[in-house]
């Protein structure tokens, strides 16, 4: 069976769709089967995966999105919950020095401390 890859707009209008629909969805695999249905109602061979639903959920603007973490080994150089760049996150020591506390990310709700923050769940609110 073949399967076709859905346009940008579309996945998007099918993510509004499904919050509309269900309110919260806490878990970002829950996300892609609603917005699976949604889309094949458009085209049963619409095909798309987790982490293409979750980077247009971030950009799209009309949702709110909590991330639930824990700490990794690593420090931190790109967000893994959309790729962007990550700001760093500095403070004055009593010494008058600048330190790096933590890093956020410059388009979603990503925040990390010094080292990586994993993240292990999404929750998705429609604003």
């Amino acid at each position: 069976m073949h399967y076709r890859i859905p346009k940008s707009e579309e996945v998007v209008i099918a993510i509004y769709k499904a919050l509309k629909k269900y309110g919260t969805i806490d878990s970002q695999w829950k996300l892609r089967e609603k917005v699976t249905n949604e889309l094949k109602n458009l085209d049963e061979g619409y095909r798309v995966s987790i982490q293409r639903v979750r980077k247009l959920a971030v950009k799209a603007g009309f949702i709110k999105m909590e991330i639930k973490s824990r700490e990794g080994e690593e420090e931190v150089t790109t967000c893994p919950v959309c790729d962007s760049k990550l700001k760093k996150i500095k403070n004055i020591s009593l010494w008058g020095k600048e330190v790096t506390i933590g890093y956020k990310c410059i388009s979603c709700p990503y925040k990390s401390g010094k080292k990586k923050q994993v993240p292990t769940r999404y929750i998705f609110h429609l604003r």
